[in-house]
């Protein structure tokens, strides 16, 4: 079992959502957490990107390999 959150049953996807401060914080926690376990799974955003766009149709969430995404299409 690669991540201890698979205990709790089979998931077709899985996301932490982080939501911070600042464009510099983003970019701090990505730096300190990207040689954690699970970090592809993170995606990364400001209170303010969240508040100008759609939280799920928006390139608001800054993934592991640094592109900014939407999580769905319209």
């Amino acid at each position: 079992m690669p991540y201890l959150w698979q205990r709790y049953g089979e998931f077709q996807d899985f996301r932490v959502l982080v939501v911070t401060t600042t464009a510099q914080r983003v970019t701090n926690l990505r730096r300190s957490l990207r040689s954690q376990p699970g970090f592809e799974l993170a995606a990364f955003t400001t209170l303010q990107q969240l508040k100008a766009g759609n939280v799920v149709y928006d390139d608001v969430w800054m993934t592991a390999d640094g592109d900014t995404k939407a999580f769905m299409k319209r």
